[in-house]
């Protein structure tokens, strides 16, 4: 029906790059300059504003007609800290700002009417925010590392990285108590780190890779405790999971044979999630 070509050309420097299209109505664009939030209008695919942003799009939420987004404060007293800003999705405006006293922040997570983030530093904490207003409503101070990443759920916020976190999205008190993953490999201690959890009913779902061991574990999402492990492979460099219905997908890059060389091929296989057998394989394809 229509086709959206957005001018990026700012202060003679060149053009930019669209990034990518938003639940169909927000477009991210990267320009010598930064990023843009970029609203269009679904009906026509004519531009109706832009808005700052200076992260990648996974930063970026979505819900109750607002955009979140992070940026990076800017005037004297809070350079260089993170800012949460809500933008109206139909006008471009900014409604509220929170802002945090760390440069490392996780992407914002947003569900039923609240806004979750995980914040680093001394303050470390997983914060709820009212999505409308931006006030805060809980906040959970870490005990251990940073999650790098949130999924809510159900009535939890989980995070991981080095430690497994649990809380309810309700009250942010701990479901479980902070969970780690360690394994013994060629006689050598190794912690697993906990990156990309996908929720699988009952179960949370997430890659692990160390030196020599690569697995698919599944941890207990109203305990936290670790109920399988499915080893994939030792040369694994990148794993990309998605779920449909009780099977599995995940997409494997094989590591390079020669030391110091780009990564290996692809390759995609699926397992089901009642037997944690392999049922497909395909040949690597490659990466272009």
């Amino acid at each position: 029906k229509w086709t959206f070509r957005p001018d990026l050309q700012l202060s003679g420097r060149g053009r930019g790059e669209c990034r990518e299209l938003h639940y169909a109505d927000i477009v991210q664009s990267k320009s010598w300059e930064g990023a843009l939030l970029i609203g269009v209008s679904l009906v026509t695919g004519k531009e109706l504003w832009r808005a700052p942003a200076d992260v990648p799009m996974d930063k970026l939420a979505l819900g109750d007609g607002l955009a979140f987004v992070l940026l990076k404060a800017q005037d004297t007293d809070r350079r260089g800290l993170r800012v949460l800003s809500a933008v109206d999705t139909q006008t471009g405006k900014e409604r509220w700002q929170a802002t945090f006293k760390t440069e490392t922040v996780t992407a914002p997570v947003f569900a039923d009417g609240t806004v979750y983030i995980g914040v680093a530093g001394v303050d470390g904490s997983i914060v709820a925010l009212d999505a409308k207003a931006g006030q805060e409503r809980w906040r959970y101070r870490l005990t251990h590392d940073f999650p790098t990443s949130l999924l809510a759920i159900d009535s939890g916020v989980y995070g991981g990285d080095n430690w497994l976190y649990g809380v309810s999205r309700e009250t942010g008190r701990e479901l479980w108590r902070p969970t780690e993953l360690r394994r013994t490999v060629d006689d050598k201690p190794q912690l697993f780190r906990i990156r990309g959890l996908l929720d699988a009913g009952d179960t949370l779902i997430a890659p692990i890779k160390g030196n020599r061991y690569s697995a698919i574990v599944g941890f207990d999402k109203g305990s936290g405790a670790l109920v399988w492990e499915r080893p994939v492979g030792e040369r694994l460099s990148r794993v990309a999971l998605a779920l449909a219905g009780k099977v599995l997908y995940f997409q494997e890059q094989l590591e390079p044979t020669v030391s110091g060389e780009p990564g290996g091929p692809y390759s995609l296989r699926a397992m089901d999630l009642s037997t944690r057998e392999i049922r497909a394989s395909q040949l690597p394809f490659p990466d272009d």
